[in-house]
C-alpha cells in the first residue's frame, strides 16, 4: 500500500493529508515504509478515530469540568452497575460476583452503543429471556447514573459529543483542503463512520492496504511439534539468514499461546525484542509482586502469600536477601491474621536476643546473623503493614482504597531489573491509580482483590513499534506494516486460525440479527462471521508482505493433551499457490513441508545442545560428561547406585564414625525417653534429625476445619489437666464431676491464650475443638472420680535432669547402668505421679491426647519403640530415695483422657533386665554408625519421605539389604531389637 501512499504524498507535497488509521503504531509504521521507500513527506498526519475525536471534544469536555475514564476505570464502574443492578431474580445472578461477566457486559454494551442501539430501548422480543434484556437495561441504567454523579465520560461519550459538536457547526483543527486518507482494512462501527464523515466533510480516500507491492514473495512451510518448537524454528531460521534480527518480524494468529512464549524465549536467548501488543503486566517483576500482595490483604493475611512474593524475587527489600526474610517470616509461625506480625516477630526476637545471651560463645556470631535478619525483617513487616494500613480492618473492604494500597505498593516494594520491569511499574501505578480514583461500594475483601489481580493480568505494557536493532512480534492486525524482510507467520493451525467464532455469551447471534433487522444498516458484528474476518485479516497481511520473504507454520501438535493439529485453509492454500499444485492435500503438505521438533543440530541454547547429542543420530553415550560437568548429578547418581547395591553404604544410613560419638552408652550426652522411643521407631529418621540436624519447613497452613493439628492439641490438653490438677492438689481435694465447672473455666482460659499463638481458620474449626476439649474435661473428671478413691494425686510435671528441685524433682539426670562400666544419662518431665493411700505405693502416669490404638495389643517394649513409661518409673524411684521418702513404685502407664481416647488406662509392666537389653541392642546398631530405614507403619507421620523414597520404596529396599548382610553385628542388633516384645 506504500505505492499509493508515496504517489499521494508526491502529488500534494505541501498539502495537509490525514492517513486514519487502525492504530497509531500502524499509522507510524506505514508513514516510516513510506520514507525508507525513498518518499520525502511532509504534513502526513497519522491518526486514529479516538484521537481525531479528541481533538474535537477534548477541549470542551475538560473545560466543562468532566473526566474521560480509561478503560479500566469504566469497567470499575460496570461493575458497580452489576451489584447496584443483579439481584437473585436477575437472568444473570449467578454470575454476579464473577469478574468476567463484568468484562462480557461491558464488551456487549460497548457493541451496542457503537451500532448506534440504546440499550435502555432494548425490546423482550430480540432475546430468548426478556429477563436478560431487562438486565441489561438496569445494569446501563445504573452505569450511566454513576457517569453523571461522578462527572465521567467514557470513549463513547466521547465520540457522541463530537458528533453532536461536529453537527452543531464546529470545525475539526484542520486545513480547510485538507486530504483525508483510510485504510481499507479499517473496521468501523455506524457512529465511527459518520463521525469520519463529518469531520472530513464526506467520504475519505481509501488507500487500499490489500494491494500488492510488487514481486513473488518466497514462502516457506514448516509444522512443529508444539508452539514453542515453532517459535524456536523462525529464530534459526533467522540465524540461518545470516541477517539481523531488525530485519525480521514474528506475527501470531493467538495472543495467549504466543506472546508469552515468544517474551520467555526471546528473554532466555537475549535477544533484544519489541512487543506490537505490549507483554502482560503479571510476567514482570513488578507485576508479580503485586500480585502476590493482592492476594496476602485478600486472603486473611496468610504469611506463605508473603513469602511466596521474597522467595521469586520480586520485592524489595532493605538489609536482607529475599530467601532470608522468608525463612524468619515462615519460622515465626505467623500464620494468618494481620495483628499476628508484630506479636510473632517481636515474640521470635525476644527469644533469639535470650539465647544470644545464654548459648554457648562459639555459636555467638550465627545468632547474631539470625538476630540480625530478624530485625530487618521485622522492618519490612512494618512497612508492608503501615502501606496497607488502608485496608487493614474488616472482613469488607473498599476497592478504591485497595488500589491506592496496591499502588504505594508497587511504587515502595516493587523490584525493578530492567527497563521493561521500569515500564510495568509505571503501567501498573497508573492503572491502580485510576481505579483508586473511582468510588466504589465496599465488598468481601477476597472479592475486591480478585477484581484487581484480574485488572493487572489484563494489563499489557511496553507496547512498541519496531525499533532499529530489535526483533518484531506482533499480531496479525498489526503485523507487516514495516518493510522488514523477513516475516514469520505462527499459529496457522485450524484450531486457532481462523477459529470457531465464539458467541458473545451476553448478546448472542441470534439476538444479535434480531436486532440488527431493526437498525440500517445493521452493524452488530456476529461471532459466525469471526473467522470470515480473520481469513480477511491473514489475506491482507499476505498482500501487504509480498516481495519478502515468508514463512508459515502450525503446531502439528498440542503438547498438553497430545491432540493433533491440522494445516488452516489459509496455510493449505498458501501452500497450493506457492508450489503449484492446486489439488495438494493435506497429507502432502504434511509430507513436504520443514518439522521442528524439540532436538535439532542447530541449537540455540545449552540444553538444547545437550537434548540433540543425547537423542539425534541414535543417541551419544553422555552419562560420564554429564556426571563430570554437573557435580550435583553426579552424587545423585552415586546415591542411586549405592542404594541399589546389595552393600550397606552411607546411602542407607550407615557411616564412619567414632563410637565415641554415635553410641549413647559413651558420648556423655543426656537423652530422653521420646529421643529413644524415635530412634528405635525409624534410626533413619533419628540420622536425619539428630545427626544431620535437618529441619522440616513447620508452616502454619490454612485449613477451614482445623484449627490446631494433634501435637498442639495435645499440649493444650496437658496444659489444661496439669493446671486443674494441681489447684486440686493445692486444696487437698480429690478429682470429681463437682470440679467440672471450674476445669471448663481453667479450659476456657487456655483456649483464649493458644487463640491469641495461633489463630484459628474460622469460628466453626475453633468451636469443635473447644466443644472437644471441654467434653475431655469431663471425660478425665469421670474417670479420675473413680480412680481416686484409693490414691492420691501428688505432683504434676516432676522434672528430672533439668536442675530443678522444686517438690520431689531430680536435679541431675537419671542413669541407668547399661554393663561394661556403660550408662545412659536421660531427663524428662513426668506428667503425674499418684499415691495410694492404704498401700504407700507411688504410681507413674503419662497424659496421650490421641487414641490409644499405638499402645493396644500388649508388649511392653514394643521393639525400644514404648520405653517411657520404664524410664519414667525408674525416674521417680530415684526421686523417692533422694527425698527419703518410702514406699515404692507400684506400676506407670498412660491415660488417655480426651475422646478419642475414651478415658482409657493402660498400665504397662517391664521385667527387671528388659530395658536394659532393649537399649543396648538398639545402642548396638546406632553406636556401629548404622542408622536402618524401619518398616512402612513407622513412615506414616514421617516428614522426610522425600528424602528416604517413600514407606514403600525404602523399607522394601531396607529389608532386601538386612537380609545380604545378615551376618554384621548392627545389623544382627537391629533384627533381634524388632523381636523385644
Amino acid at each position: 500500500m506504500t505505492s499509493t501512499l508515496a504517489s499521494l504524498c508526491r502529488g500534494h507535497l505541501l498539502r495537509e493529508k490525514i492517513l486514519v488509521v487502525p492504530s497509531l503504531a500502524v499509522g507510524h509504521q506505514i508513514a516510516d515504509a513510506v520514507a525508507h521507500g525513498g518518499t520525502s513527506w511532509i504534513n502526513l498526519r497519522v491518526e486514529t478515530v479516538r484521537t481525531l475525536a479528541d481533538g474535537v471534544a477534548g477541549s470542551v469536555i475538560a473545560r466543562e469540568g468532566w473526566t474521560v475514564l480509561s478503560r479500566a476505570q469504566a469497567l470499575a464502574l460496570i461493575e458497580e452497575a452489576c451489584d447496584e443492578a443483579l439481584d437473585q431474580s436477575s437472568y444473570f445472578a449467578a454470575l454476579k460476583d464473577r469478574p468476567g461477566l463484568h468484562r462480557a457486559v461491558q464488551r456487549s454494551i460497548d457493541d451496542l452503543r457503537h451500532a448506534g442501539v440504546d440499550p435502555s430501548s432494548l425490546t423482550l422480543a430480540a432475546f430468548d429471556d426478556g429477563r436478560k434484556a431487562e438486565d441489561l437495561r438496569a445494569i446501563l441504567a445504573a452505569y450511566q447514573k454513576k457517569l453523571v454523579s461522578g462527572r465521567y465520560v467514557d470513549r463513547f461519550a466521547v465520540l457522541a459529543r463530537a458528533i453532536a459538536l461536529l453537527e452543531s457547526g464546529v470545525r475539526y483543527p484542520a486545513a480547510k483542503d485538507a486530504l483525508w486518507l483510510t485504510v481499507d482494512d479499517l473496521e468501523l462501527t455506524s457512529s465511527e463512520l459518520r463521525f469520519l464523515r463529518l469531520v472530513g466533510g464526506g467520504d475519505p480516500e481509501t488507500v487500499s492496504a490489500t494491494e500488492r507491492e510488487g514481486g513473488t514473495p518466497r514462502v516457506t512451510f514448516a509444522s512443529a511439534v508444539g508452539e514453542e518448537s515453532e517459535l524456536r524454528g523462525a529464530f534459526r531460521a533467522i540465524l540461518e539468514a545470516k541477517g539481523p534480527f531488525d530485519d525480521a518480524e514474528i506475527v501470531y494468529t493467538a495472543r495467549d499461546s504466543y506472546l508469552p512464549l515468544a517474551f520467555e524465549l526471546t528473554s532466555e536467548y537475549g535477544v533484544p525484542c519489541t512487543f506490537a501488543e505490549g507483554i502482560p503486566a503479571h510476567f514482570t517483576r513488578p507485576g508479580q509482586a503485586v500480585l502476590g500482595f493482592l492476594r496476602w490483604i485478600g486472603n486473611r493475611w496468610d504469611a506463605r502469600e508473603l513469602q511466596t512474593i521474597a522467595r521469586s524475587g520480586t520485592l524489595k527489600l532493605d538489609g536482607i536477601s529475599p530467601t532470608a526474610f522468608a525463612r524468619v517470616v515462615r519460622k515465626a509461625a505467623i500464620g494468618w491474621g494481620r495483628d499476628r506480625y508484630r506479636t510473632r516477630l517481636d515474640d521470635e526476637l525476644e527469644r533469639l536476643t535470650k539465647k544470644l545471651r545464654s548459648d554457648d560463645p562459639s555459636r555467638s556470631e550465627g545468632n547474631q546473623r539470625a538476630l540480625d535478619e530478624i530485625m530487618a525483617a521485622s522492618a519490612a513487616v512494618d512497612a508492608l503493614l503501615e502501606v496497607s494500613l488502608e485496608v487493614a480492618e474488616g472482613e469488607t473492604i473498599d476497592p478504591a482504597d485497595a488500589a491506592r494500597v496496591a499502588e504505594r505498593f508497587v511504587e515502595l516494594f516493587a523490584r525493578t531489573l530492567n527497563e521493561i520491569d521500569g515500564m510495568a511499574s509505571a503501567g501498573l501505578q497508573r492503572m491502580l491509580g485510576e481505579l483508586a480514583a473511582i468510588p466504589g461500594r465496599r465488598a468481601r475483601r477476597g472479592e475486591v482483590t480478585a477484581r484487581l489481580e484480574e485488572a493487572v493480568r489484563n494489563l499489557h505494557v511496553a507496547a512498541s513499534n519496531p525499533k532499529p536493532g530489535f526483533l518484531h512480534v506482533a499480531p496479525v492486525r498489526a503485523g507487516g506494516w514495516s518493510k522488514r524482510t523477513q516475516l514469520f507467520i505462527v499459529g496457522a493451525d485450524d484450531a486457532r486460525h481462523p477459529g470457531r467464532g465464539l458467541e458473545d455469551p451476553i448478546v448472542l447471534d441470534a439476538e444479535r440479527a434480531a436486532i440488527n433487522r431493526t437498525l440500517q444498516p445493521g452493524q452488530l458484528l456476529l461471532a459466525r462471521e469471526a473467522p470470515q474476518r480473520a481469513s480477511e485479516q491473514i489475506r491482507r497481511l499476505l498482500d501487504r508482505s509480498s516481495g519478502r520473504s515468508i514463512a508459515i507454520s502450525y503446531p502439528s501438535i498440542e503438547l498438553n493433551d497430545r491432540r493433533e493439529h491440522f494445516p488452516s485453509a489459509a496455510f493449505l492454500d498458501l501452500y497450493r499457490k506457492s508450489s503449484g499444485k492446486v489439488d495438494a492435500t493435506y497429507a502432502e503438505v504434511n509430507a513436504a513441508v520443514t518439522k521442528e521438533t524439540f532436538v535439532d543440530a542447530r541449537a540455540l541454547s545449552d540444553s538444547e545442545w545437550w537434548l540433540h547429542q543425547r537423542f539425534a543420530d541414535g543417541g551419544h553415550v553422555l552419562r560420564a560428561p554429564l556426571l563430570v560437568a554437573y557435580p550435583m548429578l553426579a552424587a545423585g547418581a552415586e546415591a542411586t547406585k549405592a542404594r541399589q547395591s546389595e552393600g550397606l553404604t552411607s546411602w542407607d544410613g550407615l557411616i564412619e564414625s567414632p563410637p565415641e560419638e554415635l553410641d549413647p552408652r559413651r558420648n556423655g550426652r543426656i537423652y530422653s525417653a521420646s529421643q529413644l522411643e524415635s530412634m528405635a521407631g525409624c534410626p533413619y529418621r533419628y540420622f536425619l534429625e539428630r545427626v544431620l540436624r535437618l529441619e522440616t519447613a513447620d508452616e502454619l497452613l490454612f485449613d477451614p476445619d482445623v484449627w490446631l493439628d494433634p501435637r498442639q492439641f495435645g499440649t493444650l490438653v496437658h496444659r489444661v489437666l496439669e493446671t486443674a490438677m494441681t489447684e486440686l492438689c493445692a486444696s487437698h481435694t480429690k478429682p470429681t464431676l463437682g470440679f467440672l465447672e471450674r476445669m471448663k473455666a481453667i479450659a476456657q482460659a487456655a483456649l483464649a491464650e493458644e487463640r491469641r499463638n495461633v489463630p484459628p481458620p474460622g469460628e466453626q474449626a475453633f468451636e469443635r475443638q473447644r466443644l472437644e476439649l471441654l467434653e475431655s474435661c469431663e471425660i478425665f473428671l469421670r474417670g479420675e472420680e473413680e480412680a481416686c478413691r484409693e490414691v492420691t494425686p501428688k505432683y504434676f510435671e516432676v522434672s528430672f535432669g533439668f536442675g530443678e528441685t522444686d517438690g520431689i524433682a531430680l536435679p541431675e539426670p537419671l542413669v541407668i547402668p547399661l554393663g561394661a562400666g556403660r550408662s545412659l544419662a536421660l531427663r524428662g518431665r513426668i506428667d503425674r505421679v499418684d499415691f495410694h493411700d492404704a498401700t504407700g505405693e507411688w504410681s507413674v502416669w503419662d497424659y496421650k491426647s490421641g487414641r490409644s490404638t499405638a499402645f493396644d495389643g500388649g508388649g511392653r517394649l514394643r521393639c525400644g519403640t514404648k520405653v517411657q513409661y520404664a524410664v519414667y518409673a525408674r525416674a521417680l524411684q530415684a526421686m523417692l530415695q533422694r527425698q527419703g521418702l518410702g514406699g515404692k513404685v507400684k506400676q506407670s502407664g498412660y491415660l488417655f483422657p480426651t475422646a478419642k481416647g475414651r478415658g482409657a488406662r493402660l498400665v504397662r509392666e517391664c521385667a527387671p533386665g528388659e530395658l536394659e537389653n532393649s537399649l543396648n541392642l538398639l545402642f548396638d546398631v546406632v553406636g556401629r554408625g548404622y542408622f536402618p530405614h524401619a518398616s512402612e507403619e513407622a513412615c506414616r507421620w514421617c516428614d522426610f519421605q522425600e528424602v528416604c523414597g517413600g514407606a514403600n520404596l525404602a523399607a522394601g529396599r531396607t529389608m532386601a539389604k538386612l537380609q545380604a548382610n545378615a551376618s554384621l553385628p548392627s545389623v544382627q542388633a537391629w533384627m533381634r531389637l524388632q523381636e523385644v516384645e
